[in-house]
């Protein structure tokens, strides 16, 4: 055999064998005289296509229909949940689960993030490795922290129940950090159909236990909102994350080796040493409300603020997320063969705007209406906190997926200095505004920390991308302009006339001529959607904005 093919080079005399595969990357696989495939091509074909602006499209929709059932099953059932659990229980497993959160950014030391520009399937797999064995260690620290400090943050907020909850932490810890390497080996494979249908499976698990716990004696009690949340968690595990990890693991071709997983933990070494305190800052940043709320006002208003974040991140989890992921693909996967990614962030703001825009502004006008009609009159002022949070929240949708850019062009460092940046703002926005003002004001601080921020990081990003600061604030602005127009009389009728039933009656006149706009001039969008099902798509089937 010749030297060369040690090298990855095929080394033949005479006509070569050529096979024809219908591959985008790559046209033959050649082998040489001793039958021996070539490297390089071996590696074109088991690498996935280059992805277009309408096949990320088409990515995107596919975990929309399944996020859209996670909306629809959500709002479907909140009513009633909302009805059966108190604000303070809602409370309690705030606290909880984002403690969990905080702590999960130590669940793979970041190395989890690595995983999609890792070079090779053996890489990958040595990463995998890595993340399991961290995170076992990590469960372990997290369980031993929760005994030692469980009545000391019982005592900081003065809620006993604090205490007799505080051994699920080591749980949902657990749950959080499998379910994350799960998330991100499905992405990397690209299988966002098993995503979705994980997508499904825990939203029904967890709603199924939550309201079936109230048959069993646990009405209104924090514990039935917790083991709901960590059976939703496992079920969602179980049926395609575990499979995932394993693929990951059994993909490569070498044999597993404590060698290769040091050479891959000391390849990635920025991921731990600088990005793993970018992600604690940035999970502690979005937890400082939930933290500082509780001990300057009282877990009711921890509960009202948990629930308004959720509900007004329920339209940015229908397509946004999904599109955070693919996009966090997708962008790795160009700039690491060092191609740009200018395209897809063009279509990336497009979809998120076109998307998110019409949501968003119907919370930012009518936010305390819908919560008291769907929730119950209790649930007023979440309402009102959710008009607060909506300018912030609406960036932060750009933000987040495009913050991936730090990432994937090794600029770990400025990312960090982001996130310290927004740390300082928020804290001292919450912190400074429960000592001298009320919980509104607090808020209202808080989101213009957050937003003042998010625009310069936005901004930053979109230079290393080689994009235009205008475009994307023309964009934006544009982007807005149209829903605030069509639900404008809405919100005239309520908080002018007072009525709700005529705001109701408005708001879906313009929801459905909004419907009508979109598919006017974006059909394509609709008909990725319907092909999802199998049904044929009319019209016309590409547009220049999307």
């Amino acid at each position: 055999m010749d030297s060369d093919n040690f090298g990855g080079k095929a080394c033949f005399s005479g006509d070569p064998k050529v096979e024809q595969v219908s591959d985008a990357r790559t046209a033959a696989a050649i082998i040489n005289r001793a039958n021996v495939p070539d490297v390089e091509a071996v590696a074109a074909l088991k690498a996935p296509p280059e992805r277009t602006g309408l096949s990320m499209a088409g990515d995107v929709m596919k975990m929309a229909v399944s996020r859209a059932i996670v909306v629809a099953i959500s709002m479907a059932t909140m009513p009633i949940v909302s009805r059966l659990f108190p604000p303070e229980s809602f409370g309690v497993v705030s606290i909880l689960t984002t403690l969990a959160t905080v702590f999960a950014a130590f669940g793979s030391l970041n190395y989890i993030r690595a995983i999609p520009i890792a070079a090779s399937d053996d890489e990958r797999r040595n990463l995998c490795v890595l993340c399991l064995a961290i995170g076992a260690g990590a469960t372990i620290v997290v369980a031993a922290l929760t005994l030692a400090g469980a009545d000391a943050l019982a005592r900081y907020y003065d809620e006993p129940d604090l205490t007799k909850y505080a051994w699920f932490l080591p749980l949902l810890f657990l749950g959080q950090a499998v379910w994350d390497l799960g998330n991100m080996t499905l992405g990397c494979e690209r299988r966002f159909g098993a995503i979705a249908v994980r997508n499904v499976m825990e939203i029904i698990i967890t709603r199924s236990v939550q309201l079936g716990s109230c048959l069993v004696g646990l009405l209104g009690s924090p514990l039935a909102l917790l083991i709901a949340a960590l059976a939703g968690r496992c079920a969602s595990i179980g049926v395609v994350g575990v499979a995932s990890i394993k693929r990951t693991i059994d993909l490569a071709e070498k044999p597993l080796s404590p060698s290769g997983i040091r050479a891959a933990a000391a390849k990635f070494r920025k991921f731990p040493l600088v990005s793993l305190w970018t992600a604690t800052i940035n999970a502690l940043t979005l937890g400082l409300p939930v933290f500082i709320l509780g001990m300057w006002f009282s877990m009711e208003v921890v509960g009202l603020y948990g629930m308004a974040y959720m509900l007004v991140n329920l339209p940015l989890n229908l397509f946004a997320a999904g599109i955070n992921q693919i996009f966090h693909v997708e962008a790795g996967s160009r700039m690491a063969k060092g191609d740009s990614a200018a395209d897809i962030t063009r279509h990336l703001v497009r979809m998120v705007s076109l998307l998110t825009a019409f949501p968003l502004t119907v919370v930012l006008l009518l936010g305390p209406l819908l919560f008291e009609f769907f929730l119950g009159q209790r649930w007023y002022e979440a309402g009102v906190f959710a008009q607060i949070l909506v300018p912030w929240l609406a960036l932060r949708a750009f933000s987040s997926p495009l913050s991936a850019v730090f990432i994937i062009s090794n600029r770990q460092g400025e990312h960090f200095l982001w996130s310290i940046a927004l740390l300082v703002t928020r804290f001292s926005a919450i912190y400074f505004g429960g000592m001298y003002f009320g919980v509104r004001m607090t808020l209202m601080l808080y989101a213009v920390s957050n937003t003042l921020v998010i625009v310069g990081m936005t901004f930053r990003a979109l230079g290393i991308f080689g994009l235009g600061r205008r475009w994307m604030a023309a964009h934006v602005a544009g982007s807005y302009a149209e829903p605030l127009l069509l639900l404008a009389p809405a919100g005239l009728v309520y908080w002018h006339f007072h009525s709700c039933f005529g705001a109701i009656v408005v708001l879906g006149i313009a929801t459905i001529v909004h419907a009508a706009l979109i598919y006017r001039r974006h059909p394509e969008v609709v008909n990725v959607l319907l092909a999802r099902f199998g049904i044929p798509g009319f019209g016309r089937s590409e547009s220049p904005d999307v």
